[in-house]
């Protein structure tokens, strides 16, 4: 059973046209029904990941029907006929609110662990902890005084300040490609004035992998010489059961352009992408290099 809920389009609600509807996807019928629940996040890009089967899930962060990051937490209980959606109110200091974050779960230690993303002062290069046992929040690497870590430090930071990377979780790590960075560019140089600068965000061709366990960042090595993806952001990424000629299997499929927003005249909105590519997650065993291969 698969679920999506969210996101934006026709009778969403707010400037952002958003979504708050829950729907499940039965992979035997290949029927959809509708999760009924007063509760349900209404929200965009927002981070969810599977706890410890897939009846159970939880979320962070998104942007909300204002067009506002945000720092809401919700558990999703695929059990319940009815109220699935439950916030949960964390006590102490959190991340800030943010949309465009990784969100990764630890079985072994029973926490979750969201990183990077977009608030409201810009992209951020920071991981936080959250024990659900507790309810509490730990920052584990970041700016503040309070984190364990202090940035910057390499070890802790891996791809630096980026925001809306496809994500999947595969045993003990969590898979990243792509997404957004910003520049500073000139006001001219995207046609919105003669004078002043303003941030711009371009797509990343990154891959990296966090180890869960250890919470550091390892670059995956791509050769960019062999075929590859298109740098993107907000593409899907999911983990195959098998595929001929390939290790761990990874899928990515869709996504968006937002390098176009540098050109002059700059484009309005993000350009779409329709490949799909498969990845040798773990080539010669080691988690060193990767290896893309287009679907058509």
């Amino acid at each position: 059973m698969d679920s999506v809920t969210g996101g934006s389009g026709p009778g969403g609600v707010g400037l952002g046209a958003v979504l708050g509807d829950t729907w499940q996807f039965d992979l035997f019928t290949k029927e959809w029904t509708q999760k009924g629940s007063s509760n349900a996040p209404v929200m965009s890009h927002l981070a969810i990941n599977p706890l410890d089967n897939s009846a159970k899930a939880i979320s962070f962060g998104g942007r909300d029907s204002f067009g506002n990051p945000s720092g809401r937490l919700y558990t999703f209980a695929a059990s319940k006929s009815s109220d699935a959606w439950e916030r949960v109110y964390p006590a102490g200091e959190r991340p800030s609110r943010r949309t465009g974050n990784t969100l990764v779960y630890d079985q072994e230690s029973a926490r979750i662990i969201t990183s990077f993303g977009l608030d409201s002062g810009g992209m951020q290069d920071d991981t936080w902890i959250l024990d659900l046992a507790t309810q509490m929040w730990t920052c584990w690497y970041g700016s503040l005084k309070s984190c364990v870590h202090q940035a910057p430090n390499k070890q802790y930071s891996g791809p630096g300040k980026i925001a809306f990377p496809t994500q999947v979780q595969k045993g003990m790590y969590s898979f990243l490609f792509g997404g957004a960075r910003s520049v500073i560019v000139p006001c001219a140089q995207v046609g919105r004035g003669a004078s002043g600068n303003m941030a711009v965000s371009y797509n990343v061709l990154d891959m990296w992998a966090m180890d869960s366990s250890r919470l550091v960042f390892l670059k995956v090595t791509m050769d960019l010489s062999l075929p590859h993806p298109t740098a993107t952001l907000l593409a899907s990424m999911v983990s195959a059961a098998e595929f001929p000629g390939f290790k761990a299997p990874l899928v990515v499929a869709g996504g968006a352009n937002v390098a176009c927003r540098l050109a002059n005249p700059p484009c309005m909105v993000p350009l779409p992408s329709n490949e799909i590519w498969v990845m040798d997650s773990v080539q010669a065993g080691i988690l060193k290099s990767a290896l893309y291969s287009a679907l058509t």
